[in-house]
């Protein structure tokens, strides 16, 4: 739990007020009058949570209860009057969202957890709504993974929200819409008659799904791609990307195949592994960061669950040797652009949010950093073998060179 950045507490000729600031202006946040006991709280509740931005509201209360019981020495009814005064006026904040929960509610259960890439994604009350395809990631519900970078607690609450909250549209389309929020993003999706809506809390860390209590295989598929979207956003801020890209196994890394729809990845990572035995990584999508080593840094590709239609996906982690866009020629024939038109083809390719501009500057420093760690070729091919072999001595004439060197 954490004050929300919208607001700040300020005294207006004697008398103290949290106003609205930043996107608590845009969105029309209302501002709030407070007593001189109520603002020297908020004050104390600000210094409490500045040292554990994760506390609970429960522990919230008792820390805010011992301070007063130290100031004013009372015992018995009134602690457990001016508890319940505690407990109403950090309600009354959360409500208008001057302070954000970062912990799941009391009545909520952990019933799975997945590592997927770095990220430890834990579901409460997920019974009956995690898809079978997260199953090779489900980890022990008591295992602590060690090389996780953060986590992400999903909750489930079988029923629609009824929160009024401010929000501003950023994304409209036939599948999604995305709002900002005080309190983060609001994710809703019209094509789906059992997600009701989704919030996703600023940092990332935290998604509330709304959803239909009763499940099926379409409502399960629908939740298993809006996680892969929550989970994109943290991992952009970590600087990991999803690009939309089929990809094989080759000299020991992943080599990715990009491109519009129809333009042939999955028909070429199969021509590569009919000529030259090659696995298959990932059938479409592929997740990608940028680690560092030392002094020495490497991109590298994690395995993931979303894999499109072709069930093709691996648990395993590899460095990334390139990407290939591809485009359909009646001949085979490689060449290698200029860096903008390389970057901007990467670019086009990643499913990463592009909600803000701050997301968008985001992309472009990855792929600006990509372009230069890794080579981007363009493919101009056919369907035929020859695509493949014409391809394969592009890469191994890099690797001899690299080599080489």
């Amino acid at each position: 739990m954490y004050p929300s950045s919208a607001y700040t507490l300020q005294n207006l000729q004697g008398i103290d007020y949290l106003l609205p600031i930043g996107q608590g202006v845009a969105t029309f946040h209302r501002q709030l009058k407070l007593n001189a006991s109520s603002a020297k709280l908020y004050r104390e509740i600000e210094t409490i949570c500045k040292e554990d931005r994760n506390i609970s509201r429960d522990a919230l209360v008792e820390k805010l209860l011992l301070s007063l019981q130290q100031e004013h020495d009372f015992t018995g009814n009134d602690t457990v009057e001016i508890q319940g005064d505690l407990t109403s006026f950090i309600q009354m904040l959360q409500t208008f969202g001057v302070l954000i929960d970062t912990n799941p509610k009391e009545d909520t259960h952990l019933t799975h957890q997945a590592l997927i890439g770095r990220v430890l994604l834990k579901f409460y009350d997920g019974d009956g709504y995690l898809s079978s395809e997260f199953n090779d990631f489900f980890l022990p519900k008591e295992t602590i993974p060690a090389s996780m970078d953060s986590t992400i607690q999903i909750l489930f609450h079988p029923y629609p929200d009824t929160s009024l909250m401010k929000r501003i549209l950023l994304v409209h389309t036939s599948e999604l819409w995305v709002y900002q929020t005080d309190l983060g993003y609001l994710l809703e999706y019209p094509s789906s008659d059992g997600i009701y809506s989704i919030h996703l809390s600023n940092d990332g860390t935290q998604a509330d799904f709304y959803v239909r209590e009763d499940t099926d295989e379409k409502l399960r598929y629908d939740i298993f791609h809006a996680v892969r979207l929550v989970m994109s956003y943290l991992l952009q801020k970590q600087d990991a990307f999803l690009l939309h890209s089929a990809s094989i196994l080759y000299e020991g890394q992943a080599w990715l195949f990009s491109g519009p729809s129809g333009t042939g990845k999955s028909t070429h990572t199969a021509l590569w592994n009919k000529r030259f035995q090659t696995p298959f990584i990932n059938g479409d999508l592929n997740l990608i960061t940028i680690e560092k080593d030392g002094q020495q840094s490497r991109p590298m590709t994690y395995g993931i669950p979303w894999c499109g239609t072709s069930g093709i996906y691996s648990t395993e982690k590899y460095p990334l040797g390139g990407i290939i866009i591809l485009h359909q020629s009646a001949d085979n024939h490689v060449l290698v652009k200029k860096d903008d038109e390389k970057q901007l083809s990467v670019l086009q390719r990643l499913i990463s949010p592009f909600w803000t501009i701050e997301q968008m500057e985001q992309n472009l420093a990855f792929t600006d950093a990509l372009l230069h760690q890794i080579p981007i070729w363009h493919l101009y091919c056919n369907m035929e073998e020859e695509a493949a072999i014409c391809m394969k001595q592009e890469i191994d004439s890099y690797l001899s060179k690299i080599k080489e060197s």
